[in-house]
């Protein structure tokens, strides 16, 4: 499962690459996780860049312990959990990323954390 990524490109870079223009201004980041607010390219407006949070919809965010599970969804229950079915259909985007984050057990309580990036 995926909990942290990068975005390591320049906001220049990432209008020149996709053709988009981002709504407010944006920094790279090296460790986005679900608690910040995200660049995101969606299909109801695929030529701009707008800030969203990775998670679930505001109306759920309220019960701590659904969403903070909510965050990835497995590719098995894309077709069978209603709330993934929707999303499915009708809520697509693009996350724009440049590496993520796998993590390796060393003990029970200590993990390391190995970047895979695109560069």
């Amino acid at each position: 499962m995926i909990e942290r990524y990068t975005i390591a490109a320049s906001q220049n870079d990432l209008e020149e690459s996709f053709d988009v223009q981002f709504f407010s201004p944006f920094k790279s980041r090296f460790n986005a996780d679900p608690t910040q607010s995200l660049p995101i390219i969606t299909s109801t407006n695929p030529q701009l860049v707008k800030q969203f949070y990775w998670g679930t919809e505001p109306n759920l965010s309220n019960n701590k312990r659904i969403a903070s599970k909510l965050i990835n969804a497995p590719i098995e229950q894309l077709t069978e959990k209603h709330f993934y079915k929707n999303a499915l259909k009708s809520r697509r985007c693009l996350v724009i990323a440049d590496g993520f984050y796998v993590w390796n057990s060393i003990s029970k309580k200590r993990q390391i954390p190995y970047n895979l990036s695109s560069g």
